[in-house]
């Protein structure tokens, strides 16, 4: 497997672990970068070529925003105890695991800690907030019919004249975080897992790349898969990082946090586009909820990165959620986020899904973005079974898969243009509501959008 960063790089990529045996875990927020041995002029010390190359052409400038945490200031709060499990350039804070519960009341005396939370107590009680996941037999779709055998998402988005004209996802790095890749080395028919580049747990120290939960398998072999007739995937040739950044047996705040790092060791190595199908509305073991005023797009700290994220020039596209969209049922988190392409379900038809969430953020913006094939997805899991799965975990990485394509057609495009084309090409572009959005985009308009605008596409240099 190749290595996704240089060996400098991964010296300064802060590993994060799940705290074991402490009662509490805090967020300090510091106020500053105070003592810092990185900087901005220096950038390739902490950020890899491709990160500062597809910034460049962006014009996207390195700030402070991207400097790590002060060392210094981490080192004199570890003196009051506890053990350092996350840390976050962008936002700019540390989670402390601790089993004191006045850690927090010590540190705020500190004159470089901004703000403190509590944000996970071991003694409370769980809820189960969990999602179930429900796999059902490939025998409920039809038999296949074309090249894309029983994934048709690529055909149903009208992708097929980007797959045709060579433009499967060539060069382009899509990270995929997720809550574990179980068994995905033991698909050697329907991925290609030398297009796997690397494996980050932002969660646990030391994880498997095998380890973890089934779900990222599935929504990678929406992407990945290419095999021809049976199940091939909407970007088979593009590049895959994979990073686990949650729990799946319960929700917990810290997770926004691993998700946050895990965005940022995306961005550290380069990549283009961050496709995500977690999303979050309540959480476990702790008092502190978000209120729907706080879905503003730069409250939730999930969001507040996702944001970020989009800012450093990445595609972030993530599920709209499968709460609904009655009114009353919230929107999750990050699907708020400034910046970012929320990605609602629908089926064969293009009637959205009963359980695809919709409405609007609470400063007036409609979500999702758009919609996508989420109804009876062919995936694959336990080492090669095909299965069919339902939800906006499946509609996301189609439509991150055909976005890379595009990228690969026109790579003098920034990612505003590239996800403005796809916008552009949505079958509700002129009158955009929820729980529809913009509608569905149509990828072959997309493409002849794109060479009106910059001209002829690239030269595809594919392995098909």
């Amino acid at each position: 497997m190749m290595r996704a960063v240089s060996t400098i790089l991964l010296l300064l990529i802060f590993r994060c672990a799940a705290a074991e045996g402490e009662k509490y875990i805090y967020r300090i927020w510091l106020a500053d970068k105070g003592r810092n041995c990185y900087s901005t002029e220096r950038p390739e010390e902490f950020l890899s070529a491709k990160a500062l190359e597809r910034r460049a052409k962006q014009g996207i400038a390195i700030t402070e925003e991207d400097l790590p945490p002060s060392e210094h200031y981490i080192t004199e709060i570890l003196k009051y105890g506890g053990k350092a499990i996350c840390r976050s350039r962008w936002l700019n804070t540390v989670l402390v695991a601790s089993n004191s519960a006045r850690l927090a009341a010590k540190l705020e005396k500190l004159p470089f800690v901004k703000e403190t939370e509590l944000i996970y107590e071991k003694r409370k009680k769980t809820t189960g907030l969990a999602p179930v996941l429900q796999y059902g037999s490939i025998d409920s779709l039809p038999q296949p019919d074309s090249v894309y055998g029983y994934s048709r998402q690529a055909e149903i988005l009208n992708g097929t004249p980007l797959h045709t004209q060579g433009y499967r996802g060539k060069g382009i790095t899509i990270a995929v975080l997720d809550a574990g890749f179980a068994d995905i080395g033991d698909m050697p028919e329907q991925i290609d897992t030398s297009r796997i580049k690397g494996y980050y747990d932002a969660v646990m120290d030391g994880g498997d790349m095998d380890g973890g939960h089934v779900h990222g398998t599935a929504v990678l072999s929406v992407m990945l898969a290419d095999k021809r007739g049976e199940l091939s995937g909407c970007a088979p040739e593009a590049d895959y990082m994979l990073i686990r950044t949650e729990y799946f047996g319960n929700e917990y705040r810290q997770e926004e946090d691993f998700w946050v790092r895990g965005a940022e060791y995306a961005d550290s190595i380069g990549a283009d586009i961050i496709t995500s199908s977690l999303g979050y509305t309540r959480f476990d073991a702790t008092s502190r909820q978000y209120r729907a005023s706080d879905r503003d797009g730069n409250t939730a700290v999930i969001s507040r990165g996702a944001a970020a994220a989009a800012r450093k020039g990445i595609a972030v596209i993530v599920g709209a959620g499968n709460n609904g969209h009655d009114g009353g049922s919230p929107l999750p988190f990050p699907s708020d986020a400034d910046g970012i392409t929320a990605v609602g379900s629908c089926n064969r038809d293009g009637r959205i899904s009963a359980f695809s969430s919709g409405g609007y953020t609470c400063d007036g913006r409609v979500r999702p973005d758009i919609v996508a094939l989420g109804e009876e997805i062919a995936v694959t899991i336990d080492g090669g079974r095909l299965a069919t799965a339902s939800g906006t975990s499946y509609s996301t990485p189609a439509a991150a898969g055909l976005a890379a394509c595009l990228m690969q057609a026109f790579p003098q495009c920034g990612t505003r243009e590239i996800m403005q084309l796809i916008k552009e090409s949505s079958s509700r572009y002129d009158a955009p509501e929820p729980p529809y959005g913009y509608g569905m985009p149509d990828f072959g308009v997309a493409l002849l959008k794109a060479a009106e605008r910059y001209g002829t596409p690239a030269a595809a240099v594919t392995e098909q």
